[in-house]
């Protein structure tokens, strides 16, 4: 009959302190990076619905300076609206005094709409 080894007829162990030490930090190096990963996943997916909604913000001030004039001679209008690719912009005016209007801006996107003003000083 064979001799066993010292460390396998052991019955406490030599290895397994070792072995589960390790498998606990590889299993909490693994979740944390999996959480990072989902986080910026978040973050991009939250940027790029903020950059798509200040496009088209951008987009529809600058509209509606350039038509600015058009749209001045029908005093019973204040509001206009514009379509663009990535969503529509409504934008309510008022006169304030001299050349300056505040706008109210809808912003529709396919998954949501936003409200923000500004004020626009035609100098």
């Amino acid at each position: 009959m064979k001799n066993q080894s010292f460390f396998i007829a052991k019955q406490n162990g030599f290895f397994l302190p070792y072995v589960l030490f390790l498998t606990a930090v590889v299993l909490i190096v693994l979740t944390t990076t999996i959480n990072t990963y989902k986080s910026d996943l978040q973050i991009t997916d939250n940027q790029l619905k903020q950059l798509k909604i200040e496009t088209l913000f951008q987009m529809g001030r600058t509209k509606f300076k350039q038509n600015f004039f058009a749209i001045e001679t029908d005093p019973d209008r204040n509001q206009v609206h514009y379509t663009f690719p990535d969503g529509n912009v409504s934008i309510s005016y008022v006169h304030l005094i001299d050349k300056k209007y505040e706008l109210t801006f809808t912003i529709h996107t396919n998954k949501k709409s936003y409200i923000t003003t500004d004020i626009l000083s035609l100098e």
